[in-house]
């Protein structure tokens, strides 16, 4: 997938991925700090803005509940009972894409991810 958007040209080839299920502030916390989880996927990465997410459907692990959540909440991933929430803009497969706030190819990179057959 990654290869996909850099093709696509929503990510740069010289990207370097920040690892979104190590590092603090992707997630709403509804619990003024008291919540500290940040593991959201299997694999979590963002990439310049654009944010993947991918689970992995064969061998389930704890986290897969959450892109249960994800499915079940119309794209948003709760944890906890919603003491933390993720807002996703597109699922597709075992994949799902969210994004900063300032990224700028926001509804193209959305339009070619859901073009794509459930990858």
């Amino acid at each position: 997938m990654v290869d996909y958007f850099e093709q696509e040209g929503f990510i740069s080839e010289d990207c370097e991925p920040v690892d979104i299920n190590e590092t603090t502030g992707y997630l709403t916390d509804n619990t003024n700090g008291e919540f500290t989880e940040t593991k959201v996927a299997d694999k979590a990465y963002d990439y310049e803005g654009l944010w993947l997410f991918w689970w992995d459907q064969e061998n389930k692990t704890d986290l897969y509940g959450n892109y249960e959540s994800m499915a079940a909440n119309q794209g948003t991933i709760v944890l906890a009972g919603g003491a933390a929430v993720l807002e996703t803009e597109a699922a597709n497969g075992a994949y799902a894409i969210a994004f900063s706030e300032d990224y700028e190819k926001k509804q193209d990179a959305v339009k070619a991810f859901e073009t794509l057959k459930n990858e």
